[in-house]
């Protein structure tokens, strides 16, 4: 099974799938998916702006 890390797991509780993350944050869907599954870091903007999406500290994401 795979594991659910927080930016999964806080995204689906705001009942938001990756498009839709994406399209906030103005990236595409499959940079989501990598940051979501730990395979590139977020850029600091980003980590920022999925912070505020998300409702979470900046450091609740690495």
């Amino acid at each position: 099974m795979p594991k659910l890390t927080k930016m999964k797991i806080l995204r689906m509780q705001k009942g938001l799938t990756q498009h839709d993350l994406a399209k906030m944050l103005g990236v595409s869907q499959s940079y989501v998916a990598k940051v979501e599954n730990e395979q590139i870091k977020p850029t600091q903007d980003i980590l920022l702006a999925l912070a505020e999406v998300l409702g979470c500290r900046p450091d609740e994401l690495v």
